[in-house]
């Protein structure tokens, strides 16, 4: 779905190899519960709306959110990021879930479990070319905007996965939005 996304997640794991990501998930921001009401009756009112995401893309908020979510994990196989082990579980009902906000960039921050820190590529916007690199902020690939706009960006990967990152200039539109928080879809 994310194509960019997945390449540079595949550039960076090559730099360091992270697990695998986790079976697909459903999720929705709830920054608390009303009194009564649990993860799942609020699903019910909200299935059908985009406010619902289903899959393994990285969690996405606005930075003024409360890092609180309603989330379902399906069954599927995960991987001990510790040991490396994968075991096939069976999927967890909802659960109100905290988080800490990743480092942010634009407005736009990822929701990362517990202790489990990433390292992102770095990237800046840009009108131009990749000249001037002073704005690069290591940060997730996302950016405010509306999904289908013109985006142009710069960013620090490998061109094979065994050479040495180079900036480089990718031009599309906004897609994979999460609320405005958008990647980008190469031309």
């Amino acid at each position: 779905m994310h194509l960019l996304v997945i390449f540079l997640a595949a550039a960076v794991s090559a730099q360091n190899s992270p697990p695998p990501p986790p079976p697909d998930r459903i999720w929705f921001r709830q920054d608390s519960l009303p009194a009564g009401e649990t993860c799942a009756s609020i699903y019910e009112t909200v299935k059908n709306t985009p406010a619902v995401i289903k899959g393994k893309d990285p969690i996405i908020l606005a930075d003024d959110a409360t890092f609180r979510i309603c989330i379902k994990f399906l069954t599927g196989t995960y991987t001990n990021p510790k040991t490396g082990e994968t075991t096939e579980r069976k999927g967890r009902d909802w659960a109100h879930d905290s988080g800490k906000k990743s480092t942010c960039a634009e407005g736009c921050c990822e929701f990362q479990f517990g202790s489990l820190a990433k390292n992102y590529v770095k990237w800046f916007p840009t009108s131009s070319d990749c000249s001037n690199t002073g704005a690069a902020k290591e940060a997730p690939l996302y950016f405010k905007a509306s999904a289908g706009a013109a985006a142009k960006l710069c960013a620090l990967f490998p061109e094979k996965a065994d050479s040495a990152p180079v900036w480089q200039l990718l031009e599309g539109t906004a897609a994979g939005c999460v609320g405005q928080c958008c990647t980008i879809k190469r031309n």
